[in-house]
């Protein structure tokens, strides 16, 4: 979570692309469309499973971002999968 939230700040779309499941992402393209959001802060707020010996987990977070002069929030729970024996970004639920 902590180093997807780090490409956004860094504006690296092809990490996000990499750590998003196969068969969920976006196409790389549509990662690479440039905002106008700077982040500001990330909030973890709760985390389920995720362990060694887990195949799934979901982490609850808050975003905090300024956009066009003012500061908002992006609250989400996301769920995150192995692949290939790697953690990914699965949804948002």
């Amino acid at each position: 979570m902590r180093s997807r939230y780090s490409a956004y700040v860094l504006n690296l779309p092809q990490y996000v692309y990499r750590t998003w499941y196969s068969k969920t992402r976006p196409p790389l393209q549509e990662l690479r469309k440039s905002t106008s959001q700077n982040f500001v802060m990330l909030q973890i707020i709760d985390t389920q499973f995720g362990l060694e010996t887990d195949e799934t987990g979901t982490v609850t977070f808050i975003a905090t971002f300024e956009e066009n002069g003012q500061q908002k929030e992006h609250k989400e729970k996301s769920e995150f999968r192995r692949e290939n024996k790697k953690w990914v970004y699965y949804s948002n639920t």
